[in-house]
């Protein structure tokens, strides 16, 4: 959960980066702009302005490769900030190779 003062024990490292994409919520048709935030073999952190809830399904392209494209789930969602945006952690269904490398 984000914000707490305590360690967690991650399955993979985790690394800050920030790469555009797109994600789609379950069987919408509409993409929703977001950026990650940091990403690992397990998961990413994302922000965006788009509307995200805990347990829902989504699919997330890269925003420069529209064709490579990963599925995951909500696992949590952070407070909305000031600018509107609000962060979300994101567990893969199955490891992409185009987001990590």
């Amino acid at each position: 959960m984000p914000g707490g003062s305590y360690s967690v024990k991650r399955r993979s490292e985790r690394k800050q980066v920030e790469i555009p994409v797109i994600f789609v919520v379950g069987s919408e048709d509409v993409g929703h702009a977001a950026v990650t935030v940091d990403l690992s073999a397990e998961g990413m952190r994302l922000q965006s302005d788009g509307m995200l809830s805990q347990g829902q399904f989504v699919r997330l392209h890269l925003a420069a490769s529209p064709n490579d494209f990963a599925d995951a789930h909500v696992v949590w969602v952070g407070k909305t900030n000031s600018a509107g945006a609000r962060q979300a952690g994101l567990e893969f269904l199955i490891s992409p190779t185009k987001f990590v490398h």
